[in-house]
């Protein structure tokens, strides 16, 4: 259907006869004589009126003259370009004070001329336009037709009826394309044309044009563009038809034939042809065909083209065939090359369908995309053939409809003025609306016609939308089809969906189609449909259709509606497909319908609430053929995949049974591919993966995962996993387990497809990949690890205790690929019930074991053969086997207690020998075997400890003990006890079962953050062996109670790191501690002593670390520890006389090789230093040069780093022990005079701060490399009397202060010398804001760009100019840094950003973010080092940051008012070293902040600003030295309030509205006097630790003073 306003603009053009009368309007500058031309022959084109550039990236002038124009056509000046267009929005325009209400036509005219004739180069089109910008008529010139003489170049419009811009002032207009020189152009006239008509001849209208099909071929639309061909001047063609969709409105133009400076000799077919005005703007151009796909079928889709007549062309244009979501399914490239001048050429794209294609059902859509610069080809008659030649799919012939009655199909019988409530024959809920076009608010609806319509301006408010029931019922085997007209605003974000149903007589849906509003074309209306064939079940029932709403916002608005039946349906339908499963694997679960295959009905399908999956929602889980437009192009397996439509309504998601059930030790994971649609921008859910186990009576979550979907890529899909570890003693095992996917939150979800569930098998890993790890041995019945070691296979663990398990094992064990290695334990419990074969197989295979073994009440054999064993990391016990007779074993280290006890039967261990038990050797209740004692077993003396009752009056039992301590020397030291008890006793001895805990943890213990405190608090429940490390650091703020449960902790394998802790004092929890694998190190700790540690029984395999702790005065608690490493001990200010010999330690040396010897066992032990320390280094005398040395020796990262300083005495060897430094932390060097090179810096790449200071003896800084050198911190050259030069710094980039100074040999050494700015004593900034209004018009065929940008130099800004241009939204990062100092250039195309994923802008020269005025959502933001920036201005769009937002070193940043509109910080913000931003104002929009908010060396004095704050997760004040004190926010509860230091802050006054906080840690806060603005809080917090330095003036001085939980 022809759209009103063209039809009646087409009309009024063929009735009316004008009686013509002209009044001219005011044109200001007409000729541009205003502008005066100082010197030479131009002038650039003021933009400050009355004419105004489009683009200001493109300069116009004003000549005198130019190649052959000699002067204007009136006057002596003239108007152009010399570069045509480098976009499609290229020109310049002046407002008139007329409206388009005032006339009833105009007369545009020009005089137009070209500097140099026949360049073929450039077009010109002069434009009549609405005051924003949407093109009303416009005429093109050639330069080609045109000479350096002055022509006259009119452009007649007559105003159709209808016409909707009344109200608008008239805007002309001239846009340049192509390239070089524009057409100049003068003596600009504009007259209003009154109109009389003279004839009254009946109107006639014509429709819409169509090509007639031939056989064989559809119905194109307007395929010759004929529909206006008796207007005399060029339409834009979205005024042509409702057949064509384009990308812009003004993209692509019609012409007519007539028109001989764009046409060729004449039209191909009609007198009309249409042609792309600029290609630089990616324009394209489609239609949807009522033609489906069928298998095996050939199509050809046809256009004539034709080159603009002697027009040198740039570009081409691609012919494409579509499936109905957009995808191409082929394509073919024209470029004017291959055609002839001025002659039209047939064009054909012949395809054949494949049988297999997965698009066989869909609409085909044909079009043209236009790729290049300048204007296109033209393109006229175009046709879509098909040669019949099909199978299986449908008839022959096209069927034929049959329509079926709409009561109100336009929505016309509601009346009213403006947004009205509908009345009529659709039953609609509330909040669905109807208005008339001509009443049309901006951003509502289409403006192209003036039609009634009907819509919703919050789809998140109807549940039903509107439906109707139609007269008539569903016959079975009949396809219907329901369509609408529909179309969404120009220039406004849509976040909704809506969905086109059949439904039957009791609203459940039968047949939807779903569709995103933001993926239909802008401002016109476009036709929709959903097809159903109607099943058997469904003959005779009445027949409902309905239009559901979906996401949230403005639904788009329907204009008109209509169903129809087909006569001829397709041969049957598959009802369901055949179940697919995930893989052959028999470790996955053959999950029923894992990718959604199996319902398979059409595009998109309501899943059966009596499907594969259970728990499914009726009509609101739902299964895609490819996209619609609720996911990605494309699914992650096979061709469809699931959406839940309305998250809302979804509450405990859908599951299945998996066949797979609990095991001990085993590991499940479950993983889905999660995909969002790059058309629908409403997401606001998640999707949460969990695994549950069924015991029969109640479902039990063991594992999950949420996935939001700012994780999920667009248009794409990724895999998530979740995994389970069935660990023993926490896992009940044979439960069955399910996998269930729930979606949380608003609207529509990601798309989910690829389903699977795993176990990781049993048996020997041969392979480990990151989705897939292949097992030798499929039975289910023993565990093993899914991780590889180099070189031969090792296990993960074997676990026994039920009988199934045992034949497994011998098959497991005796496998030729295994290596014999145990990395975890042999646990062989109760239950297991071993027979003898088996349990020969076990132990004669295995040689290590890294963990225990544990043996016991495990089977029924008699002798246990472990001569294979070497080596136990943790403890051997063997006990409660009541028919083990013989033990036999050589030559094992066992790192723990080697335990045998309550053996009845137990009768021989003489071969059972040379066992060395670190941990001890205890042999209980084996009173049959004579041998079995620690004297035999293990070198060592002893008997039975357990009284043996007999029925004997009296018994007397002599107990000996022997305690065994091996040191480094071949010594060992053996101390007895005896005792003698007698006891009188008549009972008979019972002798009871338990299993034994995992004395074990595995894995390294860390804490970096405060919110890691509870994990390290909770991760031991009495363990004595961590196997792994435990490593604090600074942020951790470790309390005394989080090591609470840590005392039974006897053996860390790797290190014990303890640093920079300001509030931890307790040692004695590690009073049980006998080994450490790695070194321990305890450095920065404000209150830490050293009493603890039972140093007498501690071995320190690794260093010994002590430094930088003003606590400590005291080390003689370490007198006695065995250190095999190295000993480092400094900076102990208070500590005189405390070095590693005041211990018994050596003081430390470049190589350390320690020989441990035992009576049986010799180990060689070489320690080779790291390549990373944590330092700090530190020399502040002459004895710690050692030391300092030993810390730098061979590092490439010391993260702490590094203070040379007065007192050190160093020269040159001190630091030149090291040439591979590549990372440090901050580097002070101080009154050294006798180091007089830096060579030992040559590798240095980041630091964070260096300051030289006098040092003396430094003449240069060679040694360093500026260009390759980030300081993140500040630059301090001073009092270097010697210092001649400082270029070694050149180029250097650094993101917080340069201070250079008193260096009086060094001539012109300042910061701008190497390339920086000062701000030593920074000045007030001062701001200054540009504002600039630029209306602009951008035609883009994909303004999402996928991937990152990355722009560094210089040389990268024109690359990243032209990724981004047209551009909105970037999936990925856009990254701005170094020399890529944003160019106004630059900054136009970043313009028109709306959403970047990780936007990034480092250490440039920007002053304000005046570019990125589009923007209003990033998930993570970062501003750093950036060292002219002293505003934010530009981001006052920004209302969401998803993830993290950074504004860090940006010297002389002063104000935060450009995020004055930021709601929403998804995770964490950052504000840091900003030591010039005095308040917190322009953050009064923030509310929500979900991570934590990180305030660090900024020049704050108060929380002004922060008032729309009323939780905080965390809050962090660290360096806060000018805050004095915390008013400003409406604050209620805080889960982590931390205060590291604000030495300024007197009281908490300003915090009476906080009523919660769990965990609050104060440091340093040294003038804080009470915590008095605490008093509100309703308990105290969990977690409190709060040293108060200055007296108590208030009530509340401690955690105590507050009310107990």
């Amino acid at each position: 259907m022809a759209s009103t306003l063209g039809l009646l603009a087409v009309s009024m053009a063929l009735l009316m006869q004008p009686a013509v009368a002209q009044t001219c309007f005011t044109v200001n500058d007409a000729s541009f004589e205003s502008t005066t031309i100082p010197s030479g022959t131009l002038v650039t084109m003021p933009n400050t009126g009355p004419w105004y550039y489009d683009n200001s990236g493109d300069v116009f002038y004003v000549f005198s003259s130019l190649g052959g124009i000699s002067s204007g056509a009136d006057g002596a000046k003239f108007a152009g370009s010399l570069q045509s267009a480098t976009s499609p929005v290229n020109g310049f325009s002046q407002n008139l004070t007329e409206t388009f209400g005032d006339v009833d036509g105009l007369e545009f005219t020009a005089y137009v001329a070209t500097s140099v004739t026949g360049e073929k180069n450039t077009i010109l089109s002069m434009e009549l336009q609405t005051e924003t910008g949407v093109t009303v008529a416009a005429l093109t010139r050639n330069d080609f037709q045109l000479s350096s003489s002055w022509e006259a170049a009119v452009l007649s419009w007559t105003k159709p009826a209808g016409f909707a811009y009344d109200s608008s002032a008239i805007r002309i207009a001239f846009r340049f394309s192509g390239a070089d020189v524009s057409i100049m152009v003068d003596n600009v006239t504009v007259c209003s044309v009154d109109v009389t008509t003279t004839s009254s001849a009946a109107p006639t209208t014509s429709g819409l044009s169509t090509v007639v099909p031939e056989p064989g071929c559809v119905a194109v639309a307007d395929g010759d563009f004929n529909i206006y061909n008796d207007f005399g001047n060029e339409q834009p063609l979205w005024l042509v038809s409702d057949g064509w969709e384009m990308s812009d409105q003004n993209a692509v133009r019609f012409a007519e034939a007539a028109d001989t400076y764009m046409a060729p000799s004449a039209a191909s077919l009609g007198s009309g042809f249409i042609f792309s005005f600029e290609m630089g703007g990616m324009s394209n151009l489609s239609q949807l065909l009522p033609f489906n796909f069928r298998a095996a079928e050939t199509v050809s889709f046809s256009a004539r083209m034709a080159p603009i007549p002697n027009f040198d062309h740039i570009g081409t244009v691609r012919m494409q065939i579509f499936a109905d979501d957009n995808t191409e399914i082929a394509g073919l490239d024209v470029d004017a090359a291959s055609l002839t001048n001025s002659i039209f050429t047939t064009t054909v794209l012949n395809f054949t369908v494949p049988m297999d294609a997965s698009y066989t059902d869909s609409a085909v859509r044909i079009g043209f995309t236009f790729t290049g610069t300048g204007p296109s080809i033209i393109i006229d008659d175009v046709t879509f053939c098909y040669n019949g030649a099909y199978i299986d799919f449908a008839p022959e012939t096209t069927p034929d409809t049959f329509p079926i009655s709409v009561s109100d199909n336009d929505f016309s019988s509601t009346s009213g003025t403006g947004s009205v409530a509908y009345s009529g024959a659709w039953s609609v809920d509330s909040a669905v609306q109807v208005l008339r076009g001509d009443d049309t608010v901006s951003g509502v609806a289409p403006t192209s016609n003036t039609e009634q319509f009907i819509y919703t301006e919050e789809s998140s408010n109807t549940s039903s939308g509107i439906y109707q029931s139609l007269p008539g019922t569903y016959e079975s085997g009949q396809t219907y089809r329901f369509s609408a007209r529909v179309g969404r605003a120009l220039g406004v974000t849509y976040t909704s969906v809506f969905s086109l149903e059949f439904r039957d007589e009791n609203q459940k849906v039968l047949a939807a189609r779903s569709f995103s509003t933001e993926g239909l074309p802008a401002n016109y209306y476009a036709w929709r449909h959903v097809e159903f064939e109607a099943p058997a079940e469904l003959d005779g029932s009445d027949m409902i259709v309905g239009i559901r709403f979906g996401g949230y916002g403005a639904s788009p608005a329907f204009a008109e509606v209509a169903v129809c039946r087909e006569t001829v349906s397709t041969t049957s339908a598959p009802s369901t497909m055949a179940p697919t499963t995930t893989t052959a694997d028999p470790r996955c679960a053959q999950l029923a319908d894992a990718s959604f295959e199996m319902y398979d009905q059409g595009p998109e399908n309501m899943y059966p609430t009596d499907g594969a999956w259970e728990g499914v929602v009726a009509t609101n889980m739902r299964t895609i053929r490819r996209s619609s437009d609720l996911g990605p192009t494309r699914a992650a397996d096979g061709r469809r995949y699931m959406v839940f439509y309305d998250v809302s309504e979804e509450s405990t998601g859908i599951y299945q049974e998996t066949g797979l059930m609990t095991l001990p030790n085993e590991t499940y994971t479950f993983s889905a591919a999660l995909g969002t649609s790059s058309s629908f921008l409403g997401y606001s859910s998640s999707v949460d993966l969990v695994i549950a186990s069924w015991n029969g009576t109640a479902e039990v979550p063991l594992a999950s995962r949420t996935v939001y979907w700012t994780e999920v890529p667009e248009n794409d899909f990724e895999v998530f996993t979740v995994s389970y570890f069935c660990e023993v003693g926490t896992c009940d095992y044979f439960d069955d387990l399910r996998v269930r996917i729930v979606a949380t939150g608003l609207y529509l979800s990601p798309a989910i497809d690829d389903i699977s569930f795993c176990a990781a098998g049993f048996g020997i890993t041969t392979t480990t990949t990151s989705t897939t790890t292949t097992s030798t041995t499929t039975t289910s019945t023993t565990t093993t690890s899914t991780t590889t070691t180099t070189g031969a296979d090792s296990l993960f663990s074997v676990f026994c205790d039920h009988p199934c398990y045992h034949s497994a094992l011998s098959c497991l064990l005796e496998d030729e690929a295994w290596n014999g290695v145990v990395k975890r334990g042999v646990t062989l419990n109760p239950g297991c019930r071993l027979t003898e074969p088996a349990a020969g197989y076990v132990f004669s295979n295995i040689t290590t074991v890294w963990d225990s073994v544990i043996i016991n009440d495990a089977g029924s054999f008699t002798q246990i053969d472990l001569s294979s064993l070497q080596y136990v990391g943790g403890d051997l016990i063997i006990r409660n086997m009541e028919n083990l007779d013989t033990l036999i074993g050589q030559t094992i280290e066992v790192s723990g207690e080697l335990i045998v006890e309550n053996n009845y039967a137990l009768t021989d261990a003489s071969a059972f020998k040379n066992i060395t038990a670190h941990g001890g050797c205890t042999f209980t209740n084996n009173p049959s075997c004579a041998s079995c004692t620690a004297l035999h077993v293990c070198g060592e003396v002893t008997t039975s400890t357990t009284t043996t009752s007999t029925t004997t009056t009296s018994t007397t039992t002599t107990s000996t003990t022997t305690t065994s301590t091996t040191t480094t020397s071949t010594t060992t030291t053996s101390t007895t006890t005896t005792s003698t008890t007698t006891t009188s006793t008549t009972t008979t001895s019972t002798t009871s079962t338990t299993t034994t805990m995992d004395p074990n943890f595995y894995g390294n213990l860390t804490c970096a953050a405060s919110f890691e405190r509870p994990v390290l608090r909770e991760a031991l429940s009495g363990q004595r062996y961590i196997v792994g490390g435990i490593y604090v650091s600074s942020a951790c703020g470790l309390l005394d109670t989080t090591l609470a449960d840590y005392t039974s902790v006897e053996r860390i394998d790797f290190d014990l790191s303890i640093v920079n802790q300001a509030s931890y004092k307790n040692l004695a929890v590690f009073s049980s501690l006998e080994y450490i694998g790695g070194s321990l190190r305890l450095s920065g700790n404000a209150h830490i002593s050293m009493t603890g540690f039972t140093a007498a029984s501690l071995v320190v395999n690794g260093d010994l670390i002590i430094s930088n702790m003003g606590s400590v005065t005291s080390i003689t608690a370490l007198n006695g520890i065995t250190v095999n490493g190295e000993c480092f001990i400094s900076n102990l200010p208070n500590c005189p006389g405390c070095t590693c010999t005041s211990i018994g330690l050596p003081e430390p040396s470049t190589t350390t090789t320690t020989t441990t010897t035992t009576t049986t066992t010799t180990t060689t032990t070489t320690t080779t230093t790291l390549l990373t320390a944590t330092g700090p280094a530190y020399c502040a005398n002459i004895n710690s040069q050692t030391v300092f040395s030993s810390l730098l020796n061979n590092k490439q990262r010391i993260l702490d780093g590094i203070f040379l300083l007065t007192g050190c005495q160093a020269g040159n060897s001190v630091l030149t022990v090291n040439s591979l430094i590549e990372s440090i932390g901050p580097i002070t060097l101080e009154g050294n005079p006798s180091v007089t090179s830096l060579a030992a810096f040559g590798n240095l790449m980041y630091t964070e701060g260096l300051t030289i200071s006098n040092m003396d003896g430094l003449m240069a800084l060679t040694g360093f490399d500026g260009a390759n050198l980030v300081i993140d911190g500040n630059l301090t050259i001073t009092g270097n009397d010697n210092l001649a030069s400082i270029s070694a710094l050149s180029g250097v980039n650094i993101t917080g202060t340069c201070s250079i100074s008193n260096n009086p040999a060094c001539s012109g050494c300042t910061c701008a010398s190497i390339g920086l700015s000062a701000f030593t004593t920074p000045a007030p900034p001062t701001t200054t804001t540009t504002t600039t209004t630029t209306t602009t018009t951008t035609t883009t065929v994909n303004p999402v760009f996928t991937g990152s940008v990355t722009c560094t130099t210089t040389a990268d800004i024109n690359n990243t100019i032209a990724t981004l241009t047209g551009r909105t939204r970037v999936n990925g990062g856009v990254s701005i840094s170094g020399t890529c100092d944003p160019t106004p250039e630059l900054w136009e195309v970043l313009a028109n950003l709306e959403h970047v994923n990780t936007l990034s802008i480092l250490s440039t020269t920007a002053t304000n973010m005046s570019g990125l005025v589009s923007l209003t959502s990033v998930n993570s933001l970062t501003l750093r080092g950036n060292s002219a920036l002293t505003s934010l201005s530009g981001l006052e769009g920004l209302s969401t940051v998803n993830n993290d937002i950074t504004i860090r070193g940006n010297t002389p940043l002063s104000s935060l008012e450009g995020l004055v509109n930021l709601a929403n910080v998804g995770n964490n913000m950052e504000i840091r070293d900003q030591s010039l931003l005095e308040t917190l104002e322009g953050l009064e929009s923030l509310t929500n902040v979900g991570g934590q908010l990180y305030l660090r060396d900024a020049g704050l004095a108060n929380f002004t600003g922060l008032s729309g704050l009323t939780s905080l997760p965390t809050l962090i004040l660290e360096d806060m030295d000018l805050l004095v004190s915390v008013a400003g926010t409406s604050l209620t509860v805080i889960d982590s309030f931390e205060i590291a230091t604000a030495a300024s802050l007197i009281n908490l006054d300003g915090f009476e509205t906080v009523t919660s906080i769990t965990s609050l840690i104060i440091n340093d806060a040294t003038l804080l006097e009470d915590l008095d603005g605490l008093a509100n809080l309703v308990a105290q917090p969990a977690e409190c630790d709060v040293n108060l330095i200055a007296t108590c003036t208030g009530t509340y001085c401690s955690c105590a003073d507050f009310p107990s939980p």
